[in-house]
């Protein structure tokens, strides 16, 4: 899972060694540049960033925030959020993260996606399936509201 690699999630397993941080900069023999810094384009002065850090554009939440408290609200571990397993309650749980993740960052349905190792699509429709269920279940809207409450205690 690309979250995981990145960052260690409680009770997460170590994972993987990924590529190092440091990459030739276009041309080669120019020096080293830090995936994480942003690099300027030259023809169009734009910027693009390389990798995300996980940090939030629009209110200070990390994805990672995100994950590990909807674990511990809904007993449900990182990894188990994560991963590929069809569980309902680990389901409900993951969609709880796309719709968190939608609501309270500033990325995009692809960018959540990348992160959370989810189609675009997927993020979707978790956002919407949660959207929905908020309208008629008291209980899920008491749970995502604790958590909103609980994070926003945390920034």
């Amino acid at each position: 899972m690309l979250l995981q690699r990145r960052l260690s999630l409680p009770g997460s397993k170590p994972g993987r060694t990924t590529k190092s941080n440091r990459l030739l900069c276009p041309g080669g023999s120019e020096g080293i540049q830090d995936r994480n810094l942003q690099a300027k384009n030259k023809t169009s002065r734009s910027s693009a960033s390389g990798i995300e850090n996980l940090s939030d554009l629009k209110q200070g939440f990390k994805i990672r925030d995100i994950v590990v408290t909807t674990g511990q609200f809904t007993g449900i571990t990182p990894d188990q959020i994560l991963s590929e397993r069809r569980e309902p309650t680990w389901v409900e749980a993951r969609h709880i993260v796309c719709f968190l993740s939608v609501q309270l960052t500033g990325y995009s349905y692809p960018k959540i996606g990348h992160i959370l190792s989810r189609d675009h699509t997927t993020i979707i429709y978790g956002n919407k399936k949660i959207k929905q269920k908020i309208k008629t279940d008291p209980e899920l809207r008491d749970l995502v509201g604790r958590i909103v409450d609980y994070l926003n205690g945390k920034k």
